[in-house]
């Protein structure tokens, strides 16, 4: 019986150790390059408690209404170009592949996912988000 005790925390600990840590995120309405509906997400470095809009970790643009963003994961690249933009540390990161991924459930002030994301050299950036979203005004297509 103390063997599977023993063993039972083991793996708990390797478990919840597999878990990515979380970084604070900020996110708002936005347009799209063509004008259309869309919001951008920015993500912190992973364990800081605050992220700087104006410098970002990671900066994930997404071109889709608000709306669409409940239950879904959406891909980069897309075979239409419309899925957004990503860049990291302010540098573009033309040409990721991978995806970013919203739950449904979601309080409407609040945006959480996760990300998986591999820059054309390779680099991988994955991880989980949490944060608010910013009242910010925009009128996109006039």
């Amino acid at each position: 019986m103390p063997t599977r005790l023993v063993l039972l925390a083991a793996l708990t600990l390797v478990v919840a150790g597999a878990e990515p840590r979380t970084s604070p995120a900020l996110a708002w309405v936005d347009c799209a390059p063509w004008d259309g509906p869309a919001f951008s997400v920015v993500v912190g470095r992973p364990g800081d408690k605050t992220v700087d809009p104006e410098r970002p970790w990671l900066s994930i643009a997404i071109w889709h209404p608000v709306g669409s963003r409940h239950g879904v994961t959406y891909r980069f690249p897309d075979n239409e170009g419309k899925t957004g933009a990503v860049s990291f540390e302010g540098s573009a990161f033309p040409g990721a592949s991978g995806n970013v991924s919203f739950p449904r459930a979601t309080p409407a002030d609040k945006i959480h996912g996760r990300f998986d994301l591999v820059a054309p050299n390779g680099r991988r950036l994955s991880g989980q988000f949490r944060g608010d979203w910013q009242s910010r005004q925009m009128f996109c297509g006039t």
